[in-house]
């Protein structure tokens, strides 16, 4: 009976192991993803906006439900003049999500 015993804690043991190690590939495209994003937001910093437009292109690649990676990269279009690219960008943000669509700032227009 024990060798039964060690035989089933063995099993479970590896099962264990094995779902674990499916855990942690399932989760390697969003740290991929990450990891593209911050190199992104690093390009931009130094005004490299060519090479982090490519790296947030890679982060949206892996992960397509990446709202603040289109939004990033939205933003470096509008700074390049290439409108309808960061529309589109802007709406892809705003549809994955809606708190893109509000006003980061309020500005109060003087009544006359």
């Amino acid at each position: 009976m024990k060798q039964l015993n060690k035989s089933s804690k063995f099993s479970l043991l590896v099962i264990i192991i094995m779902l674990s190690a499916r855990f942690a590939q399932a989760q390697q495209p969003g740290l991929d993803a990450y990891a593209y994003f911050n190199s992104g937001v690093t390009y931009q910093k130094k005004s490299y906006h060519y090479k982090a437009i490519l790296e947030f292109t890679k982060a949206i690649k892996i992960v397509p439900s990446y709202a603040t990676a289109y939004y990033y990269r939205g933003n470096l279009y509008t700074y390049k003049g290439r409108y309808d690219k960061a529309i589109s960008d802007y709406s892809k943000a705003i549809k994955i999500d809606p708190s893109y669509a509000l006003p980061t700032t309020i500005v109060a227009l003087p009544i006359f």
